[in-house]
């Protein structure tokens, strides 16, 4: 057999792999979302409940197929990576951050820290470093004070004062923010995430580390 009478056998061997691949895991699929089927067509059945066999099978032709086209996937790849400005890999990881930090962060104080640093920024922004319980007569329940204290504040020196447990630090950075609006507050620690990632980047160039745009051109490993 010459080469090209191999090379073209080897072609159809992978279609009719490929064809199978994708059979096996349509069926899959199918039977991973309805529980399975059980058919009949003329005097044949077709049954499966088990999506696990068809799935292995897909996985298989799978592993089997990126290994025969490992060559020009290693090809596709170098030419992406040659086609792509390494410059924005940065860029489009202090992007993802904040996006993150956005998406899927709150926007309300449901915790003992979070409550204690927004209602300390809060206190600051009016000029104020303690806020005070509403103490009435009829509150005559034992330890009737302490338990009108809200998470990530503690008792005063003074009846009905209360005073924030949580250092000023953090709050001082959010009460220019709590200025603007309600919201504006928890927009700091997605920035401040973000920041982090950019930094660590300008760290590393500083440091000496190869620049995003001076990685093609680095011999190191």
């Amino acid at each position: 057999m010459t080469a090209g009478e191999r090379g073209r056998a080897f072609g159809r061997r992978v279609n009719w792999i490929a064809v199978a691949t994708i059979a096996a895991g349509v069926c899959a699929l199918i039977v991973g979302w309805t529980g399975g089927f059980d058919l009949r067509f003329g005097g044949a059945r077709l049954r499966s409940t088990a999506w696990e066999r068809p799935a292995l099978l897909a996985a298989a032709g799978s592993a089997w197929l990126l290994y025969g086209a490992r060559r020009q996937l290693a090809g596709a790849w170098a030419r992406a990576v040659d086609a792509f400005d390494l410059r924005l890999l940065p860029g489009a990881a202090v992007a993802w951050v904040l996006a993150a930090g956005l998406l899927f962060g709150t926007f309300a104080s449901g915790g003992a820290d979070s409550y204690g640093y927004v209602g300390q920024a809060r206190l600051l922004l009016n000029g104020r470093l303690t806020d005070t319980t509403p103490i009435r007569a009829g509150f005559n329940w034992p330890d009737a004070e302490a338990t009108l204290i809200p998470l990530g504040f503690t008792q005063g020196a003074a009846t009905g004062v209360i005073a924030p447990k949580y250092p000023p630090g953090l709050p001082m950075i959010m009460a220019p923010l709590a200025a603007l609006s309600e919201h504006a507050i928890y927009l700091l620690v997605p920035v401040c995430g973000a920041l982090a990632v950019w930094l660590v980047y300008r760290l590393g160039a500083d440091m000496g580390i190869p620049r995003p745009e001076e990685w093609r051109r680095c011999s190191c490993p």
